[in-house]
C-alpha cells in the first residue's frame, strides 16, 4: 500500500489518500480530481507523473537521483521555488507513525492519514467544540 500526497503551498492544505501502486493509472486521477486544471503541480521525477502536462497542467520537476532538491526557475517573468519538502516532511511523518509494522492495517491507515490532514488544516483542534 502507498500514500498520496497533494499539498497546497497557498494554505498549507494536505490531503493524503491511499493507493494500490505507483503507476500513472493509481497516481493520476486523484491529482485531476483534487487540483483544478491550469495549476502548476511540483513534484519529483517518478515516471508515471511525466503525463500531468499533457493534462493542462503546468509540471515542473525535482531530479532527486542527481542530487537536487530545490531550485529556483523563471516562468513567464516570475522566480518559482521548484521543490516538494513539504510534502516530503509529511512523508517523514507518515513513516514515522508506522515505523510498528503491527500498527499498519487499513482503518488505523486512513484515520492517522485523517489526523495528520486535520493538524495541518490551521484549525484550533478544539474547533468546532467550544470550551
Amino acid at each position: 500500500m502507498w500514500i498520496g500526497s497533494i499539498v497546497e503551498r497557498a494554505t498549507g492544505r494536505v490531503v493524503l489518500y491511499q493507493i494500490m501502486d505507483r503507476s500513472q493509472d493509481s497516481l493520476i486521477p486523484p491529482i485531476q480530481r483534487k487540483i483544478p486544471h491550469g495549476s502548476f503541480i511540483y513534484s519529483d521525477e517518478w515516471a508515471s507523473y511525466k503525463s500531468l502536462s499533457n493534462y493542462e497542467y503546468t509540471h515542473f520537476t525535482v531530479n532527486h537521483s542527481a542530487q537536487e532538491y530545490a531550485r529556483q526557475q523563471q516562468f513567464d517573468g516570475e522566480i518559482l521555488n521548484v521543490h516538494i519538502n513539504t510534502a516530503e516532511g509529511i512523508n517523514r511523518e507518515i513513516r514515522r507513525r508506522f515505523s510498528n509494522k503491527s500498527s499498519r492495517n487499513t482503518e488505523r491507515i486512513d484515520l492517522v492519514l485523517s489526523e495528520i490532514m486535520y493538524r495541518r488544516c490551521g484549525r484550533s483542534l478544539f474547533y468546532p467544540f467550544k470550551i
